[in-house]
């Protein structure tokens, strides 16, 4: 099969997404291609913090800057992803004093807001803080709703004619006879159907799988992929963002999120772009690096652990020993006609999700240049509609009924107490999508994401799905099974004490009551693993 577009756009994060609405207004044909869902890569394994500039005023000027300036535009684009609820950094009476004088310099230069708070005001938003804390500032911190806002940068493209394909990998390039890249392969992951887009553009946006994609065309990406842990509490531990205010490193920051706290991160260097499962040890280390900011750390209930991989900017890709905290957190966008000779591939790497629309912007004139067309990108000053008015413009799926579409939309029967989780939601994420997995609508409604973790909901969704004909009865056990395995690789290194008997009653539920396969095994009473 083939099919016709202006632009290609591989990779379905925040960058990818980003650049997807960019060309869109500026009315340029697109179809974005991604091999999973949505917010696969880091952009949907992150803390969610929209970063004031603070935590780069120091040791990367310029990415403090990018991230103040980005900071205040997603504000006023789409607030309705962002809960604008500030931040504090905080120096414990043990961390440098010098750092801080570094600290507030580096935040004037860089044109970030900082307010010193009186102590008392700092713990009454955050009543867990160490009572031992010398001082406190006040900054533009927020959390952002990170798959939210790629969904509705996806969604809001769309309704101006874009084309999306998730569950499509990229398998390589069609060229020309000049060695100008013409097209994309493409494979569906789940129907295994082949295809090639013709485009006169393609734009590589994989981040940390940048450099794998650009080798099928013969091109060089240099990043270094830089892996990070997280942690899923399940209380609202703080009020507000909590940064420690001393030199960057694990542990040092906490983000709100809904009625659930994301505690990290870590950092090193890997060559595993794919390597999601957290170790036992890696969740206790930061436990206990935590426990100098917030002593009753390890008394509240974790509920899971994460990883991703942010796609770090270096000037040698042999894998050498980098200190990743200290690259760039700045982008580059990489023209393969002046760099490797390969005409009609460009590249976006590095960056942050605070940053997304700058680098989009960027990418786009980029790409507009190329294509010979000079309207410019007006991001910063578009609203991105919230993805409940997009959908309204939106094709739902193939062959639903228009009447069975609006009862989807008014079905407000519940299915996640957790998190208040309801029929109609379930059923109109899984309009947006051709193929779906359990975990796609488990990112765009939150069902499985409270304290059960999909234990007692994940069954009512797919009863809601089949009495609508989404899916058949056949596919629901697999799907089932699938979204178990996903949800409990989080949970098992997250695991202890009464979570122990959580989970073997969990456990019990699938393999006794429902008779599902499902190989529960204790790991030397660390933990729990599935065989």
């Amino acid at each position: 099969m083939r099919s016709e577009t202006t632009v290609v756009i591989i990779g379905g994060g925040i960058t990818g997404t980003g650049i997807l609405w960019d060309l869109s207004l500026r009315g340029i044909k697109c179809t974005l291609i991604e091999k999973e869902d949505l917010g696969n890569g880091a952009s949907g394994r992150n803390h969610g913090l929209l970063h004031s500039g603070g935590r780069y005023a120091v040791e990367d000027r310029e990415a403090a800057t990018e991230c103040a300036q980005e900071n205040m535009i997603l504000k006023k684009i789409a607030p309705w992803a962002i809960d604008p609820c500030g931040g504090l950094f905080v120096r414990l009476a043990g961390d440098s004093p010098e750092y801080t004088q570094k600290w507030l310099k580096g935040c004037k230069d860089a044109g970030i807001k900082v307010e010193p708070q009186e102590l008392a005001t700092v713990y009454k938003k955050c009543p867990f803080l160490n009572s031992n804390i010398a001082e406190a500032y006040q900054v533009d911190d927020a959390a952002i709703e990170v798959y939210q806002i790629v969904r509705g940068l996806a969604l809001a493209s769309r309704s101006l004619g874009a084309e999306i394909k998730t569950r499509t990998a990229a398998t390589g390039f069609v060229f020309d006879s000049s060695n100008s890249i013409v097209g994309v392969k493409t494979r569906n992951t789940l129907s295994g159907e082949e295809q090639i887009i013709t485009a006169s553009l393609v734009i590589n946006a994989t981040g940390s799988w940048a450099g794998i994609v650009a080798r099928m065309a013969n091109c060089r990406v240099e990043i270094l992929p830089d892996r990070g842990v997280l942690l899923v509490f399940n209380s609202r531990l703080s009020n507000c963002v909590i940064n420690r205010l001393r030199e960057p490193g694990d542990g040092d920051i906490l983000v709100p999120s809904h009625n659930i706290s994301i505690f990290g991160t870590t950092s090193g260097s890997t060559s595993e772009p794919d390597r999601k499962i957290v170790a036992r040890h890696e969740v206790e280390k930061l436990l206990t690096i935590g426990s100098e900011l917030f002593p009753d750390l390890k008394s509240f209930r974790l509920l899971r652990a994460f990883a991703g991989v942010r796609p770090l900017l270096t000037t040698d890709n042999d894998g050498g020993q980098y200190d990743t905290r200290n690259l760039s957190r700045g982008f580059a966008i990489i023209n393969h006609q002046r760099s490797d000779g390969v005409s009609g591939l460009v590249s976006v790497v590095g960056g942050k999700f605070t940053t997304f629309r700058l680098m989009a912007e960027k990418t786009a004139d980029v790409a507009a240049a190329i294509l010979g067309m000079s309207k410019p990108s007006a991001t910063s000053g578009t609203p991105v509609p919230p993805p409940e008015e997009s959908r309204k413009l939106w094709a739902v799926k193939a062959g639903a009924p228009a009447q069975r579409r609006e009862g989807q939309q008014a079905n407000s029967r519940r299915v996640c107490e957790c998190e208040m989780v309801t029929a109609g939601e379930v059923l109109n994420a899984a309009g947006e999508l051709e193929f779906f997995t359990l975990d796609d609508l488990r990112k765009r409604s939150r069902f499985g994401m409270g304290t059960c973790q999909g234990a007692f909901c994940a069954y009512r969704v797919l009863g809601t799905l089949n009495e609508s004909g989404f899916i058949p009865p056949g596919k629901a056990v697999v799907m089932l099974i699938d979204f178990i395995h996903e949800r409990w690789q989080g949970m098992m290194p997250a695991l202890a004490q009464e979570q122990f008997r959580e989970t073997e009653f969990a456990h019990a539920l699938y393999t006794y009551i429902m008779g599902l396969d499902l190989a529960l095994q204790r790991d030397q009473g660390r933990g729990f693993a599935l065989a």
